[in-house]
């Protein structure tokens, strides 16, 4: 027998000489399987929650980070950095641009956003983490992020105002806590005028703290007065009708024009001194 023939390797030999082309693909690592050490102390949705409301999405974003990061779900880590970044610069741009009624509310829309992110990218791995015996972080820590967040985000705030021109609110208060803002070109000594003529025909609540905002609108002045109900209701139409007359004698400007808003700064009903 010809020993070239007897040498050859047999088939099955061939095949385990080397790769089984046979075989399935090797699969990469899947974070969603790491088993995290049990010393590692993420937060919760929870905490991301109390750290976004006290200090804005930049603290609920580090917190999030942190517990992802402490994980070992650097992917994940790194798109929360990512969502929570743009939901910071939201707030910022919106903080500067929306009127106080609606500004109120940023805090809580932003906290709402990012609690719904922890639900969706944390839930799924702490839960589980928690549920083998795991501890949560610190929540010194958390209120310590929240303090210095809020400080920062401050800060940037007060630099952007200033280097965008926006200032604070002008205003004249008829007394303690009531308060005429003047903006859009009304003036402060218009702002006096209409302030003396609330405080003493008693549209500002004794003894509760209220806000009204004068403008300019052509030759006439707008006022803008938030109502919790009743802006279309006769008697009120009729009471306000009598004090945007008032007012327009007072300040000498005529039209002058009341608009009667809900607490979100949506005019429900508009009164002029010179008529419908």
């Amino acid at each position: 027998m010809n020993s070239d023939e007897t040498s050859a390797p047999k088939p099955e030999q061939a095949l385990s000489a080397g790769p089984n082309p046979y075989a399935p693909p090797a699969r990469e690592p899947d974070e969603s399987s790491h088993s995290p050490s049990a010393d590692a102390r993420p937060f919760t949705t929870t905490a991301v929650g109390v750290a976004t409301f006290f200090g804005s999405a930049l603290a609920g974003t580090i917190v999030m980070y942190l517990s992802l990061s402490r994980l070992g779900h650097a992917a994940g880590a790194r798109r929360a950095l990512l969502l929570g970044g743009g939901l910071t610069l939201l707030t910022l741009a919106a903080a500067l641009s929306l009127p106080q009624g609606i500004g109120n509310a940023v805090p809580l829309g932003a906290t709402i956003a990012m609690v719904m992110l922890g639900r969706q990218m944390l839930d799924p791995v702490v839960t589980p983490h928690l549920g083998r015996g795991g501890r949560k972080g610190s929540g010194w820590l958390v209120a310590g992020i929240s303090l210095g967040s809020a400080l920062v985000l401050l800060g940037v705030l007060v630099g952007l105002s200033e280097g965008l021109g926006v200032t604070g609110d002008d205003y004249v208060e008829a007394s303690p806590g009531h308060r005429v803002v003047y903006e859009s070109g009304a003036s402060e000594g218009e702002a006096r005028q209409v302030a003396e003529t609330l405080e003493r025909q008693e549209v500002f609540p004794p003894g509760d703290k209220a806000e009204v905002i004068l403008r300019r609108r052509g030759a006439g002045l707008e006022l803008q007065v938030v109502l919790s109900s009743g802006w279309k209701d006769q008697p009120v139409v009729d009471y306000y009708t009598k004090l945007a007359d008032q007012l327009a004698v007072r300040t000498g400007r005529s039209p002058f024009a009341i608009l009667l808003c809900n607490e979100f700064l949506i005019t429900k009903k508009r009164i002029s001194s010179t008529g419908p």
